[in-house]
């Protein structure tokens, strides 16, 4: 896996960062199917997936961490993107319990997993990010991917 780092200054760069992931899978379909997000509780994740999700139109109030129910679906009319939040689960078999790789293999769907690194999955096709917290509003942000996912996700996050 290659990565490299971003940073975000404000809730909202954090917010148009997922966005611009958005519009990369929107432009590039079946380049990435997963995204494995990973970081402290509040260093935004959540945000991430907002912005993602408003490139398809959902509103900023329709998305929120699903922390309790596990996971939501949105329905795009050719595909459905699923947000998962896998904090409340502590084992293997809990997770592997929910089903959740047969969403993440899944044809012509996304996932947005957070709390990715309870998650033993590898494919060619997910892309890793990982928040950190420098201080209340700067963030670095790793992404890691494969090399030819890698080449692509640099050339466009990087213009």
């Amino acid at each position: 896996m290659k990565k490299f780092k971003l940073r975000t200054s404000s809730e909202d760069e954090t917010f148009q960062l997922g966005f611009r992931f958005a519009e990369l899978v929107n432009s590039s379909p079946g380049l990435v199917k997963n995204f494995i997000l990973t970081g402290d509780l509040g260093c935004g994740k959540t945000i991430f997936v907002k912005g993602f999700l408003s490139s398809f139109e959902f509103l900023k109030s329709e998305v929120t961490s699903p922390t309790f129910i596990i996971l939501k679906r949105f329905e795009t009319a050719d595909r459905n993107i699923y947000h998962i939040d896998l904090y409340r689960l502590n084992s293997p078999g809990e997770i592997e319990g929910i089903g959740i790789y047969d969403f993440l293999e899944e044809d012509n769907a996304i996932s947005l997993i957070e709390w990715g690194e309870k998650l033993n999955y590898n494919s060619d096709n997910s892309v890793k990010v990982v928040f950190n917290w420098i201080d209340e509003e700067l963030r670095d942000i790793t992404v890691e991917a494969e090399n030819d996912i890698f080449k692509i996700i640099e050339k466009r996050l990087s213009t």
